[in-house]
Protein backbone atom coordinates (compact mmCIF):
# COMPACT_ATOMS: atom_id res chain seq x y z
CA UNK A 1 0.00 0.00 0.00
CA UNK A 2 1.31 3.46 -0.83
CA UNK A 3 2.46 5.66 2.02
CA UNK A 4 0.20 8.66 2.72
CA UNK A 5 2.01 10.17 5.72
CA UNK A 6 3.57 12.91 3.58
CA UNK A 7 0.21 14.15 2.31
CA UNK A 8 -0.50 17.58 3.89
CA UNK A 9 -3.48 18.00 6.16
CA UNK A 10 -6.06 20.80 5.91
CA UNK A 11 -4.28 23.09 8.39
CA UNK A 12 -1.04 22.78 6.46
CA UNK A 13 -2.79 23.57 3.19
CA UNK A 14 -4.43 26.62 4.76
CA UNK A 15 -1.13 27.83 6.19
CA UNK A 16 0.55 27.41 2.79
CA UNK A 17 -2.27 29.28 1.05
CA UNK A 18 -2.20 32.08 3.60
CA UNK A 19 1.56 32.45 3.35
CA UNK A 20 1.18 34.19 -0.02
CA UNK A 21 -1.31 36.74 1.38
CA UNK A 22 1.43 39.14 2.64
CA UNK A 23 3.00 39.12 -0.83
CA UNK A 24 -0.40 39.86 -2.38
CA UNK A 25 -0.81 42.75 0.07
CA UNK A 26 2.53 44.22 -1.01
CA UNK A 27 1.55 43.84 -4.68
CA UNK A 28 -1.75 45.60 -3.99
CA UNK A 29 0.13 48.44 -2.29
CA UNK A 30 2.06 49.04 -5.51
CA UNK A 31 -1.11 48.95 -7.62
CA UNK A 32 -2.87 51.35 -5.23
CA UNK A 33 0.06 53.76 -5.47
CA UNK A 34 -0.23 53.77 -9.28
CA UNK A 35 -3.99 54.40 -9.05
CA UNK A 36 -3.35 57.27 -6.64
CA UNK A 37 -0.80 58.87 -8.96
CA UNK A 38 -3.21 58.52 -11.88
CA UNK A 39 -6.06 60.18 -9.98
CA UNK A 40 -3.86 63.06 -8.84
CA UNK A 41 -2.55 63.57 -12.38
CA UNK A 42 -6.03 63.44 -13.91
CA UNK A 43 -7.27 65.91 -11.30
CA UNK A 44 -4.49 68.34 -12.14
CA UNK A 45 -5.23 68.01 -15.85
CA UNK A 46 -8.89 68.73 -15.15
CA UNK A 47 -7.99 71.83 -13.15
CA UNK A 48 -5.90 72.98 -16.10
CA UNK A 49 -8.85 72.30 -18.41
CA UNK A 50 -11.18 74.43 -16.29
CA UNK A 51 -9.05 77.50 -16.91
CA UNK A 52 -8.55 76.88 -20.64
CA UNK A 53 -11.55 77.11 -22.93
CA UNK A 54 -10.09 74.97 -25.72
CA UNK A 55 -8.75 72.23 -23.43
CA UNK A 56 -11.45 69.69 -24.34
CA UNK A 57 -9.97 69.10 -27.78
CA UNK A 58 -6.70 67.96 -26.15
CA UNK A 59 -8.33 65.45 -23.78
CA UNK A 60 -10.19 62.63 -25.51
CA UNK A 61 -13.34 61.30 -23.94
CA UNK A 62 -14.12 64.32 -21.77
CA UNK A 63 -17.24 66.39 -22.36
CA UNK A 64 -16.62 68.99 -19.68
CA UNK A 65 -14.26 69.95 -16.89
CA UNK A 66 -15.33 70.63 -13.31
CA UNK A 67 -13.37 72.17 -10.47
CA UNK A 68 -15.28 70.11 -7.92
CA UNK A 69 -14.61 66.74 -9.54
CA UNK A 70 -10.97 67.72 -10.10
CA UNK A 71 -10.48 68.48 -6.41
CA UNK A 72 -12.20 65.23 -5.45
CA UNK A 73 -9.93 63.26 -7.79
CA UNK A 74 -6.86 64.91 -6.28
CA UNK A 75 -8.14 64.25 -2.76
CA UNK A 76 -9.01 60.60 -3.45
CA UNK A 77 -5.66 60.16 -5.17
CA UNK A 78 -3.87 61.53 -2.12
CA UNK A 79 -5.79 59.14 0.11
CA UNK A 80 -4.88 56.29 -2.24
CA UNK A 81 -1.22 57.19 -1.91
CA UNK A 82 -1.63 57.15 1.86
CA UNK A 83 -3.40 53.79 1.60
CA UNK A 84 -0.48 52.40 -0.42
CA UNK A 85 1.71 52.79 2.69
CA UNK A 86 -1.12 51.47 4.94
CA UNK A 87 -1.22 54.77 6.81
CA UNK A 88 -4.85 55.33 5.81
CA UNK A 89 -5.78 51.90 7.17
CA UNK A 90 -4.13 52.93 10.42
CA UNK A 91 -6.06 56.19 10.59
CA UNK A 92 -9.40 54.51 9.92
CA UNK A 93 -8.66 51.64 12.28
CA UNK A 94 -7.58 53.85 15.17
CA UNK A 95 -10.72 55.95 14.63
CA UNK A 96 -13.01 52.94 14.98
CA UNK A 97 -10.99 51.16 17.66
CA UNK A 98 -10.35 54.34 19.67
CA UNK A 99 -6.60 53.85 19.43
CA UNK A 100 -6.72 50.54 21.27
CA UNK A 101 -4.41 48.62 18.92
CA UNK A 102 -1.54 48.99 16.50
CA UNK A 103 -3.80 49.31 13.50
CA UNK A 104 -1.04 49.62 10.89
CA UNK A 105 0.42 46.20 11.71
CA UNK A 106 -0.05 43.54 9.05
CA UNK A 107 0.55 39.82 9.06
CA UNK A 108 4.02 38.89 7.79
CA UNK A 109 5.31 35.53 6.50
CA UNK A 110 7.36 35.12 9.68
CA UNK A 111 4.11 35.11 11.67
CA UNK A 112 3.10 31.90 9.89
CA UNK A 113 6.28 29.92 10.49
CA UNK A 114 6.07 27.16 13.07
CA UNK A 115 8.29 24.70 14.91
CA UNK A 116 7.06 21.76 16.97
CA UNK A 117 10.46 20.84 18.45
CA UNK A 118 9.70 22.75 21.67
CA UNK A 119 7.22 20.13 22.85
CA UNK A 120 4.06 21.86 21.68
CA UNK A 121 1.38 19.79 20.02
CA UNK A 122 1.77 19.81 16.23
CA UNK A 123 -1.98 20.29 15.84
CA UNK A 124 -2.05 23.28 18.22
CA UNK A 125 0.87 24.96 16.50
CA UNK A 126 -0.58 24.42 13.05
CA UNK A 127 -3.92 25.71 14.32
CA UNK A 128 -2.30 28.98 15.39
CA UNK A 129 -0.53 29.28 12.05
CA UNK A 130 -3.79 28.58 10.18
CA UNK A 131 -5.52 31.29 12.22
CA UNK A 132 -2.78 33.76 11.28
CA UNK A 133 -3.12 32.70 7.64
CA UNK A 134 -6.84 33.44 7.71
CA UNK A 135 -6.14 36.82 9.30
CA UNK A 136 -3.66 37.59 6.51
CA UNK A 137 -6.27 36.67 3.89
CA UNK A 138 -8.81 38.89 5.65
CA UNK A 139 -6.33 41.79 5.48
CA UNK A 140 -6.12 41.36 1.71
CA UNK A 141 -9.93 41.43 1.54
CA UNK A 142 -10.00 44.54 3.74
CA UNK A 143 -7.48 46.37 1.57
CA UNK A 144 -9.47 45.61 -1.59
CA UNK A 145 -12.69 46.74 0.11
CA UNK A 146 -11.11 50.06 1.09
CA UNK A 147 -10.00 50.65 -2.50
CA UNK A 148 -13.55 49.90 -3.63
CA UNK A 149 -14.87 52.46 -1.13
CA UNK A 150 -12.54 55.21 -2.35
CA UNK A 151 -13.25 54.51 -6.01
CA UNK A 152 -17.00 54.60 -5.28
CA UNK A 153 -16.61 58.06 -3.73
CA UNK A 154 -14.64 59.24 -6.76
CA UNK A 155 -17.31 57.87 -9.13
CA UNK A 156 -20.08 59.56 -7.13
CA UNK A 157 -18.49 63.01 -7.40
CA UNK A 158 -17.76 62.47 -11.09
CA UNK A 159 -21.49 62.08 -11.77
CA UNK A 160 -21.30 58.33 -12.31
CA UNK A 161 -23.72 55.79 -10.89
CA UNK A 162 -22.56 55.32 -7.30
CA UNK A 163 -23.83 55.89 -3.76
CA UNK A 164 -22.02 57.28 -0.73
CA UNK A 165 -23.86 54.80 1.49
CA UNK A 166 -22.31 51.96 -0.48
CA UNK A 167 -18.89 53.58 -0.13
CA UNK A 168 -19.34 53.86 3.64
CA UNK A 169 -20.30 50.18 3.80
CA UNK A 170 -17.23 49.15 1.83
CA UNK A 171 -14.98 51.32 4.04
CA UNK A 172 -16.40 49.92 7.28
CA UNK A 173 -16.15 46.37 5.98
CA UNK A 174 -12.57 47.00 4.90
CA UNK A 175 -11.54 48.25 8.34
CA UNK A 176 -13.24 45.33 10.09
CA UNK A 177 -11.60 42.82 7.74
CA UNK A 178 -8.19 44.43 8.25
CA UNK A 179 -8.66 44.21 12.03
CA UNK A 180 -10.60 40.95 12.01
CA UNK A 181 -8.98 39.60 15.18
CA UNK A 182 -10.05 42.72 17.08
CA UNK A 183 -13.56 42.42 15.59
CA UNK A 184 -13.78 38.79 16.73
CA UNK A 185 -12.77 39.78 20.26
CA UNK A 186 -15.45 42.48 20.31
CA UNK A 187 -18.09 39.98 19.16
CA UNK A 188 -17.01 37.42 21.73
CA UNK A 189 -16.92 39.95 24.58
CA UNK A 190 -20.27 41.44 23.60
CA UNK A 191 -22.06 38.07 23.51
CA UNK A 192 -20.30 36.84 26.64
CA UNK A 193 -18.90 33.65 25.11
CA UNK A 194 -16.56 32.69 22.31
CA UNK A 195 -18.91 32.32 19.38
CA UNK A 196 -15.82 32.55 17.13
CA UNK A 197 -13.10 30.71 19.03
CA UNK A 198 -10.58 29.92 16.29
CA UNK A 199 -8.86 33.31 16.56
CA UNK A 200 -8.85 33.47 20.37
CA UNK A 201 -5.41 31.85 20.47
CA UNK A 202 -3.95 33.70 17.50
CA UNK A 203 -0.87 35.63 18.64
CA UNK A 204 -0.72 39.35 18.05
CA UNK A 205 1.04 40.69 14.99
Amino acid sequence: MAETSDFPDLLTLLANAGSVAPAITMMLQGIIALIGLYLVASGLVELWGVSHDNALKYVAGRQRFSTGSALVSIGIGAVMLSLSTLEWMGIMSRTIMDGSADATARIMPSDMSYDTSGGSSSYDVKGRVAAMALLAIMQVVGLVAMVKALMTVNRYYNNEQAHLGSAAGWALGGVLCWNFRWFVEVVNNTLGFKIISMFSFAPGP
